[in-house]
Order: C-alpha cells, then sequence, then structure tokens
C-alpha cells in the first residue's frame, strides 16, 4: 500500500506564514490536563499519549464514548500511524476511534496524540492538526486524485455539514459523522466552510491544493 502523509491546513499556513480501552463494556480512560501544543510536531520526541486530553475530550465528542470492537485500528494503519507521524506527535492508535466509513468503504480514524488530533484513513492517508485549532477550522487535509481533489477533516461538535467552495463559485457539501468528514470533487477548493450549532457566526479557512502534475509529452 502506498502511504501518503497529508498536512493539515493548520500546518499547511504554518509553513506558509514562516512557512478505554478496547473493549465496548469498558469504561472510557479518565482525561489527561491538556499540554501545550508543540509548534512543530517534529522539533522533539514524545511517547504515546496515554489518554485523550480534557480539551480533547471537549472538543470531539467522538472521544466521549467507550471504545467498540470496530474502533479497533487495522495492522496497516496502525503502521502507517508508526511510520509517518511517529512518536512525535504522541498519536496512539489504541485510543483511536473509528469515525465513519464513506461510499467508497473507506474507515476514517481520530487518532488522539500529544497536544495534537490525527485523522487516519484505512486508505493510507493523514493529517494532524492542534487541538486548540480544531475550533477555528483548520483540520482540514487535501490530496489530488484521478477525478480532481479528495478533502477531509475534523469538526468540533455541533458541525452536522461542511461546505466547500471553488473559486469559480462551484459548491459541495459534505455530511460530518463522529466529528470527521470526507468529501471528492472535481474542482480546485479554494475555502472550507461549517457553521456549529447554535452560532451564526461561519468559520471559513483558505485551502489551496499543488498544481496538478504535468502530463508527459507523448512526443
Amino acid at each position: 500500500m502506498r502511504h501518503t502523509i497529508l498536512k493539515s491546513a493548520a500546518l499547511v499556513a504554518a509553513i506558509a506564514s514562516l512557512a478505554g480501552s478496547a473493549g465496548a463494556s469498558e469504561a472510557l480512560a479518565p482525561a489527561a490536563p491538556a499540554p501545550p501544543a508543540p509548534a512543530d510536531p517534529h522539533a522533539h520526541a514524545a511517547q504515546p499519549a496515554g489518554a485523550a486530553d480534557t480539551a480533547q475530550v471537549a472538543t470531539l465528542g467522538v472521544l466521549r464514548r467507550a471504545r467498540q470492537t470496530s474502533d479497533a485500528v487495522p495492522d496497516a494503519v496502525r503502521s502507517h500511524i508508526a511510520q509517518a507521524m511517529g512518536p512525535d506527535v504522541g498519536a496512539n492508535p489504541d485510543l483511536a476511534r473509528r469515525a465513519l466509513r464513506t461510499s467508497l468503504g473507506e474507515d476514517l480514524y481520530v487518532v488522539p496524540g500529544r497536544g495534537w488530533v490525527c485523522l487516519a484513513s484505512s486508505g493510507g492517508a493523514a493529517g494532524c492538526t492542534p487541538t486548540d485549532q480544531i475550533d477555528q477550522g483548520y483540520a482540514v487535509t487535501l490530496q489530488r486524485i484521478p477525478s480532481g481533489v479528495r478533502l477531509g477533516g475534523l469538526v468540533p461538535d455541533g458541525v452536522s455539514t461542511v461546505t466547500i467552495r471553488g473559486g469559480a463559485g462551484e459548491t459541495a457539501t459534505a455530511t460530518a459523522e463522529g466529528n470527521a468528514w470526507r468529501a471528492d470533487v472535481a474542482f480546485d477548493p479554494a475555502s472550507v466552510a461549517w457553521t456549529r450549532a447554535g452560532d451564526r457566526a461561519e468559520v471559513s479557512v483558505p485551502v489551496s491544493v499543488p498544481p496538478p502534475e504535468p502530463t508527459a509529452d507523448a512526443g
């Protein structure tokens, strides 16, 4: 399987500016105090998080429920998390919750880390965002696919629909489930937006994807 690491919108923005337990019957482990998110996930080595912290549990309802059998992360995804994210962000697949299964059979897992939360896919892609930036809308990943662009991300409790807008006025929507969402669009996205239940203000962040790779000259 080809594994791809997708930078979250939070990491892309930063780069641009400078540039419990596996059983369903067991209770959810107590939340750990929220550590400060490191400015750079690769600036230090950290042990895997022992529990979702208080900020993660408060933001993401999917982490407040007890783990179930379906939350078990497959070995291939577990290996990808270990290799791609390693100990740097403290992502711990033993704390993961399966957020949703897409129409294409892809499973998305919400994986707590040490001050970070990652969204890992059974398709081999993942992105991580500092916990405190999920509320700000920056937990977005983008990937070019043959049909256009594949997007996904994390949203806080109270968000049910995510809107993707293109620079030429195109729009598409995705349904959030388990604090996660996924969408494939045939245009280049310019922004991702959502409104939390009970709020009037829309949260909107700009996004961009790399230009398509040039096609080899057949001649």
